[in-house]
This record gives C-alpha cells, sequence and structure tokens, in this order.
C-alpha cells in the first residue's frame, strides 16, 4: 500500500490569516511531499518495505516527514478548532509509525502508514473548495506505474485536489473489480455456488466517489448520474446496487438546495443551517449512527468544517466538533483510532463552559464503553477510564 502520500493532505490549506503564513505553511508540507514522493515505491511494495538494505533510506524520509510536521507547529492553521486534533494526532502517529519500523515492526509499522487514510482524507475535506489548490509534482518521480491499483493512484490524485481525475481512477478501479468478480463468478457457478461475495475494494471505490460528489464538491446530481449507470450494469453485484439506489435516493433530498450551492458567510446563516439540516439528525437518535443517513451526514459534516475552517473563533465551534465527532464516528472508522473521537474530546477541552460539552463528553463516553463491552460485560481499560474521569472533571456546566 503506498498510503502515506496522504498524510500530506492534512496540513495544506490555503491560510485565512497572512500570506506569510501561507508560504510558511507551504514550505514545511512541500519538505513533507518531496520525502513522501521518495517513500511511494517502498510503499506499494511490502518486500521493499521490509527490505534491509532499503532501511536507512526509508527511515530517513520517515524522519524528514516527522520534523516537517513538528516544525509546524507554529503555524495558527493548525491550532485551528478544526485542525488541532488531526494534527495533534498525525505527529503521534508518526512518532509511533517510526519506533515501530526502528524496532523491526515493519508490518505493524506499515499497517500504521496505511492507517492514516481516513485521517487524512477526512482532514481533506474540511477545506472549502475556495481554498484549495493543486500541488504541481515532478512526473518522473510520481509514475501511475508505481501504484498496486486503480484505486491507489484514485486516492493520490485526490490528494493532489484533482477530483474528477480522481473519480476516473476509482471508476476504472471499479471496472477492474468488475473483471475480477465476472472471473468468480465463473468459478462458483463451476463449484455450484451462487454466493455473493463481499469486495471491499469495489464498495470503497464508490464510496469515494460519493464523498468526492457529497462532503467535497457538493454535486449530488453528478453523482446520481453515475450511480445510476451502474445500477443498470449487470455485473454489479446485488448488495452494492442496493447501497447506490439508497445513496441515490437520499441524494435526491440535496439536489438544488441553496445550502450546498453558496459559502455561508457568518453565525446567522450556519444557525438557520443547524436548524434546517441539523436538528433532523438530532432527532433521529441512534438511527443515524445505523448507516441509514450516511448521505447527510457527508453532506452536513461538509458544510460544517468548511464553515470552520473559515470561521475558527465562531461561537458554534463547540456544537460543530460535536456534529463533526458523531459524523466521524459513523463514516471513518479506524484500526489505530477514531477520528470522531478527537473531535469530541477537542469539544471539551476547548469549551468546557459550553451547553453542549456534555454533550460531547456523553458521546465519547458511550462510543468508549461501546468498544469495551463485550459477551462477558464491559471493560474499559484503566487507563482510558482515567482520561474519561479527566474529561469529565472539565465540565463545568
Amino acid at each position: 500500500m503506498n498510503r502515506l502520500f496522504i498524510l500530506v493532505l492534512t496540513l495544506l490549506p490555503i491560510s485565512t490569516y497572512s500570506m506569510e503564513k501561507v508560504n510558511e505553511t507551504k514550505q514545511v508540507m512541500h519538505q513533507a511531499l518531496d520525502s513522501i514522493v521518495h517513500l511511494f515505491p517502498f510503499m506499494s511494495s511490502e518486500l521493499k518495505f521490509k527490505d534491509p538494505k532499503y532501511e536507512k533510506e526509508i527511515n530517513l524520509h520517515l524522519m524528514k516527514i516527522a520534523t516537517a510536521f513538528k516544525t509546524a507547529k507554529h503555524v495558527k492553521d493548525f491550532q485551528t478548532p478544526g485542525f488541532s486534533p488531526n494534527y495533534k494526532i498525525i505527529k503521534e502517529h508518526l512518532d509511533d509509525t517510526i519506533l515501530s519500523f526502528n524496532a523491526q515492526n515493519k508490518t505493524f509499522a506499515r499497517l500504521r502508514l496505511a492507517s492514516t487514510t481516513s485521517l487524512c482524507l477526512s482532514c481533506h475535506t474540511q477545506l472549502p473548495k475556495d481554498r484549495m489548490t493543486t500541488f504541481i509534482l515532478d512526473n518522473k518521480k510520481v509514475k501511475k506505474s508505481i501504484f498496486e491499483s486503480e484505486f491507489e493512484y484514485g486516492d493520490f490524485l485526490f490528494l493532489l485536489r484533482k477530483y474528477k481525475k480522481a473519480v476516473k481512477a476509482y471508476e476504472r478501479s471499479i471496472a477492474d473489480r468488475l473483471d475480477k468478480q465476472k472471473e468468480l463468478k465463473k468459478i462458483q457457478n463451476i463449484l455450484g455456488s451462487n454466493t455473493e461475495q463481499f469486495d471491499r475494494t469495489l464498495y470503497n471505490s464508490f464510496r469515494r466517489i460519493l464523498t468526492i460528489y457529497a462532503k467535497v464538491l457538493k454535486q449530488p446530481k453528478e453523482a446520481q448520474d453515475i450511480f445510476s449507470k451502474y445500477i443498470k450494469n449487470q455485473r454489479v453485484p446485488k448488495y452494492m446496487k442496493r447501497d447506490l439506489a439508497k445513496w441515490n435516493k437520499d441524494l435526491e433530498h440535496w439536489v438544488g438546495k441553496k445550502a450546498i450551492d453558496h459559502k455561508l458567510e457568518d453565525d446567522k446563516e450556519m444557525t438557520s443551517f443547524l436548524n434546517t439540516y441539523v436538528a433532523k439528525l438530532d432527532n433521529e437518535g441512534e438511527t443515524v449512527i445505523s448507516g441509514d443517513f450516511d448521505v447527510d451526514l457527508l453532506f452536513t459534516s461538509g458544510v460544517l468544517s468548511n464553515f470552520l475552517s473559515d470561521h475558527p473563533k465562531t461561537k458554534l465551534a463547540p456544537k460543530i466538533l460535536y456534529w463533526l465527532g458523531v459524523s466521524e464516528n459513523r463514516l471513518s472508522k479506524n484500526m489505530f483510532f477514531t477520528l470522531g473521537d478527537l473531535y469530541l474530546k477537542e469539544c471539551i477541552q476547548r469549551y468546557p463552559k459550553s451547553q453542549i460539552a456534555k454533550r460531547c463528553y456523553n458521546e465519547y463516553e458511550n462510543e468508549v464503553t461501546f468498544r469495551f463491552t463485550g459477551s462477558i460485560g464491559t471493560n474499559v481499560p484503566q487507563a482510558k477510564q482515567k482520561e474519561l474521569n479527566a474529561l469529565k472533571s472539565l465540565i463545568t456546566n
């Protein structure tokens, strides 16, 4: 897997502060990107990543990336409510990755790097369209042939903010997976089995397209047009068609909505958006985390994070962080961390006196309790319980 390159997404905003800060941010991130480009061949080959003769080179570039992120700590963009949680966990995650790599646990180190995908892609989608730039890379350094699949190449294009090209790559990934499905079906027919096998890459390719058009570009009709042709495609598995049909139905609710067609300029407009679109999700309760409202969560979290990125000092920040936490806990599960937790903790730590801080805590506590509950009951680790107690003690409202 060559997921490491997506790390750089997290910290590439066009700053709302001075042009000096913009250039400072770009300089630091270009340093990180240069090392990431050098690591592409190793990230796309587990044998190369584990080969002792490349150890010094890999470690050198890992250290350069970690250093670039650490030296960016004074950049104001990274201290804002929306980006601060991502920035903190990226630094910790890189340190843990380097420790694992140097301890010769290279398989685990590679898994850690791969796990950053959801964190970085989510952070990337926070940026409003008018604050995005595209990185110009040396084509001699980055060739399509170094990627293991069209899906990974699509993620790379996602990094470069070449969204339409990314969608094309994901569609080629879908075509590749459908070809494999066809071959698998032939074998199953010979064996007399009709059971559909879940294809995670196929599903994630469709899911990336949904994310781009719902959360980033906010173009529901374009997504519908793409999904409709696959719903008619006989080669697409039934389980996938069911999701595509559900997404298209939910996308219809957002077609022509002015709330996603223009930038929200102030707290008054954001309050109106919250009352119109987010309040109904609040009324749904636990069904929000069931998957029934994923399309709504993508659109709303996109609008909320865009607004928070442009207005880091808004009085609505605690409420926005709460909903970003709820959304990410549903949309981006990860084996090492859950991005939603970071937003909920940021809500508590940064705004302990706010009315919603207690609700952020309850949501986080429920998530933690759920994860440590099994057939033998609930067993929250002592360290995690200590963290919960510390967070709860902060709340004064």
